[in-house]
This record gives structure tokens, C-alpha cells and sequence, in this order.
């Protein structure tokens, strides 16, 4: 399985723009720094910027679940048995018995 890489263009949000000639293409900008409107690459005629809630418009039902459970354990913690900062004494176990030989440190 091949790594995966992210380019600096895929960490950058996309704008999209509408040329009255060519229709829709999207462009990486900073953010906050997209212009309102820039030349078509295609036919170099003015395209403007066109607003959508992008991302807002389709959810992730298993990222609404989250956020759900997460608001949820806010108001209404569940059953908590441990501190957060007890530590359960840990039993060595060995898988050779020759280990409980060597020095510990």
C-alpha cells in the first residue's frame, strides 16, 4: 500500500468560480485571500466567485454521531470507576521464564 502524500494546493481551500463562457472550474486560494472574481484559464474572460455552503450542504452521519455523543457526555457523564490519574498495578508477565532473571531497573 503506497503512502499517502498531501501537496500544499490539497491543504488550501478550493474556491469556485463561474466563467459566463466555459461554467464552473475551482481554484486554490489561502485562506481568506480568494479574490471575487478572476481571468478563465480557458478563454481569459472574467469569471466571478460564486458562494456556497460547500461542505455544510452534505454531513457524515458517523461525524454527526460523534459530535452527538460528545455533547451528550457534556451534560450527562457516564459511570466512571477510575480517577483519571489512578495507574492499576501492572503484573509482569514473561513469556520466557529465564526474563525474571535479569536485573530490573
Amino acid at each position: 500500500m503506497g503512502t499517502f502524500e498531501r501537496s500544499v494546493e490539497d491543504s488550501m481551500p478550493r474556491y469556485r468560480y463561474r466563467c459566463a463562457t466555459d461554467g464552473p472550474f475551482d481554484l486554490h486560494f489561502a485562506m481568506g485571500s480568494a479574490p471575487t472574481s478572476v481571468e478563465c484559464e480557458t478563454c481569459c474572460g472574467r469569471s466571478t466567485r460564486v458562494y456556497s455552503l460547500g461542505g455544510m450542504l452534505t454531513s457524515d452521519p458517523v461525524g454527526e454521531r460523534i459530535l452527538d455523543l460528545h455533547a451528550q457526555s457534556q451534560s450527562a457523564p457516564g459511570v466512571v470507576h477510575t480517577t483519571a490519574g489512578a495507574a492499576q498495578p501492572s503484573t509482569r508477565r514473561y513469556a520466557d521464564p529465564r526474563h525474571r532473571m535479569l536485573p530490573t531497573p
